[in-house]
């Protein structure tokens, strides 16, 4: 997003909370252009540490010459920003789980400052107009997650383990619960004339599954630095996303299952691969089955070996549902086009 307001004409700064794990390219890490700044601020591991972040931003941003506007996700960035009377934006991927959040939430959403309230789908905004009813809904954008078009040629991998004629079939993020990773494991076990590469997860989970799964034709290649996945994605023939009824978030903890909008899903279109995908309705509000994928029910391991079949022998209907699924990210779901809406009615 910073990288698509950046190549919009604004001059952009990316605050972030200073984490344990350093980058010597952080830009080269997750594959955008040097065009915007980032800062790294510290919040502290204490009770209200948090508080002291926000204050940290608004400290940060009152000493930056000519800000005109703030996009922030940190609901505590974000009312440091309104304290400095900026004109915000904010933006949720999900709904308060505490009653300290919810109030925090509250006086933002309240506050004079706030320009609009941006979600990542139509079920998130309804569960928002629930929780504070008394918000103008003309004042909330639906703004799913994206991705960027693809360079013209992917350099491809060299020692990709897949079989030569065989079907390849891939699944590109974490392994905590609710992401699907059984299913992959019973499609391996079903279908061994096809080769099925789980890109991605802890060193920990990967070791979890690999002793779990005993099929040869099962490949687990443990996590890919994000600008990398690009190219296994372009090693496969047809993406998985086997979520589940109830999907983990970072740790394995939470359900995200009602209003996600899967980074992946948008990657996965820019790919140009076949996708099969659970019939969930938080994912339908961007896929359709049989148009620009396949859409099978989440826990019906039949249904998902019937798909993969079925496009294993049909190069034309796998084609014509990536082309499909392309188009539709071209059109609506890049980050250009997602930094234009968000930012179209600000003033």
């Amino acid at each position: 997003m910073c990288q698509a307001f950046a190549s919009g004409g604004h001059v952009t700064t990316l605050l972030a909370r200073e984490g344990e794990e350093r980058q010597a390219d952080e830009y080269g890490y997750y594959g955008v252009r040097r065009c915007f700044d980032i800062v790294k601020l510290p919040w502290p591991r204490v009770t209200g540490g948090g508080i002291v972040y926000g204050w940290r931003c608004s400290r940060f941003i009152s000493e930056v010459p000519g800000v005109e506007a703030v996009y922030g996700r940190s609901v505590y960035g974000v009312l440091g920003a309104l304290r400095l009377h900026l004109p915000c934006v904010y933006e949720v991927h999900s709904p308060p789980t505490s009653r300290a959040r919810f109030e925090l939430e509250r006086r933002v959403l309240r506050h004079q400052g706030l320009q609009r309230l941006v979600v990542i789908s139509r079920a998130l905004e309804s569960a928002y107009m629930k929780l504070y009813p008394w918000f103008a809904p003309a004042r909330i954008v639906v703004a799913p997650d994206g991705a960027d078009l693809p360079e013209e040629r992917i350099p491809r991998l060299p020692n990709w383990p897949g079989r030569i004629g065989a079907l390849q079939v891939g699944y590109v993020g974490h392994l905590y619960p609710g992401r699907g990773t059984d299913v992959l494991v019973e499609l391996a076990r079903r279908l061994p004339q096809m080769d099925f590469h789980a890109i991605g997860g802890t060193e920990g989970h990967v070791k979890r599954w690999t002793a779990k799964a005993d099929s040869r034709n099962l490949f687990f290649h443990g996590f890919v630095p994000p600008a990398e996945t690009e190219r296994y994605r372009a090693m496969c023939d047809v993406l998985l996303l086997p979520y589940e009824r109830r999907v983990a978030v970072a740790g394995g903890k939470g359900d995200t299952s009602a209003w996600m909008s899967p980074l992946k899903m948008f990657e996965y279109m820019a790919s140009r691969k076949a996708i099969v995908a659970s019939s969930l309705p938080a994912l339908q509000e961007v896929l359709t089955h049989d148009s620009n994928a396949l859409l099978v029910s989440p826990d019906d391991f039949l249904a998902w070996e019937q798909a993969l079949r079925d496009l294993e022998g049909d190069v034309g209907r796998r084609t014509r549902l990536a082309d499909q699924a392309f188009r539709d990210l071209a059109g609506t779901y890049t980050w250009a086009e997602r930094a234009r809406r968000v930012l179209a009615r600000n003033g």
